[in-house]
Order: C-alpha cells, then sequence, then structure tokens
C-alpha cells in the first residue's frame, strides 16, 4: 500500500487506499464529528485528527502511549514523520453527530475548556510548537461555535418568517 509524500503540509490526496492516512487533510464531516477532550483515551493503532504547524488539520496514527501520566502519545502526522503530543490536541473520530447545532456549539465549547485547561498549567512545561497548536484548535473550535450560532440564528430567523405568514 503505497502512502502519500510526506511534507509538513500534507496532502490533499493519497495514492494509498486509506483516505485517512498520516498526512492527508481531514474531510469535512469527520471535521464537523471529531473532538478535542482531556478525557479520550486512546490506544496504538487509532487514527486521529492532529493540529499542524501551518494550521490544518491531518489525519494521524497514535503508535504509542508515551507517559500515561502525563497524557502524552507518539504519533505518525506522515509517513516517516512522527511527534509527540499531549492526548488532549489529538481529535477523536467517529464520534455521534451532534443532535442540533446547541449540542454542537457545547462539543466545541468543551473541547476549548479542556485544551485553556492544558495550555494554563506551567509555562515551561509547553513547548513553542505546543502552545502553537493549542491556540490553533481554541479558534477553531471558536469558528466552529460561531457556525453552529449562525445557524441557529437562520432556524430562528426562518420559523419567525413562517409563524409572520
Amino acid at each position: 500500500q503505497k502512502q502519500p509524500e510526506p511534507n509538513s503540509a500534507g496532502v490533499e490526496t493519497s495514492s494509498s487506499d486509506d483516505p485517512r492516512a498520516p498526512g492527508i487533510f481531514v474531510n469535512t464531516r469527520d471535521k464537523d464529528n471529531m473532538r478535542f477532550s482531556d478525557r479520550f483515551e486512546f490506544k496504538p493503532g487509532d487514527v486521529v485528527v492532529v493540529p499542524r504547524s501551518n494550521e490544518k488539520l491531518t489525519y494521524a496514527r497514535v503508535e504509542k502511549i508515551v507517559d500515561p501520566k502525563a497524557r502524552t502519545t507518539k504519533v505518525t502526522v506522515a509517513p516517516g514523520q512522527t511527534k509527540v503530543l499531549p492526548m488532549v490536541l489529538l481529535g477523536k473520530l467517529d464520534e455521534p453527530e451532534p443532535k442540533d447545532e446547541r449540542a454542537a456549539a457545547k462539543r466545541y465549547i468543551l473541547g476549548i475548556e479542556a485544551i485553556h485547561n492544558h495550555c494554563k498549567g506551567p509555562p515551561k512545561s509547553l513547548t513553542p510548537y505546543e502552545k502553537d497548536m493549542c491556540r490553533f484548535v481554541i479558534v477553531y473550535q471558536a469558528r466552529k461555535i460561531f457556525q453552529a450560532a449562525d445557524n441557529l440564528k437562520k432556524i430562528k430567523d426562518s420559523t419567525q418568517k413562517k409563524t409572520e405568514s
């Protein structure tokens, strides 16, 4: 099975049979259904979503749990490229779709809280890369909250128009 060519930016597609191969940009459906949390457990072989330094999300594969107490994992982010990341920065896939826009917004808020709690640890305990990735994921999650709020407003406006007719 041929793997995608490695690069730090991720790749749009792959000659691989696996659409979730490490280094491939995350598809829209997975972006909508993934979650970040400090409560998830991961095991070797799990496919996850990771933030990259180019502010994109790509698939990665958990190789091993480095330190269960510190909740860090070694992940393959692209063929031949691994990183050690805190579990809170691993997006969990295949989570059930939120029931409505309020549930979606709550999902993103909980993700922001988990990452914020991780990032407010002792300053020297976070690498510059981790700090950047925390910022990126928080901004990404905030955008999703605003999208959910915008969708709620559209639904409310649509319902009001129907009522007025």
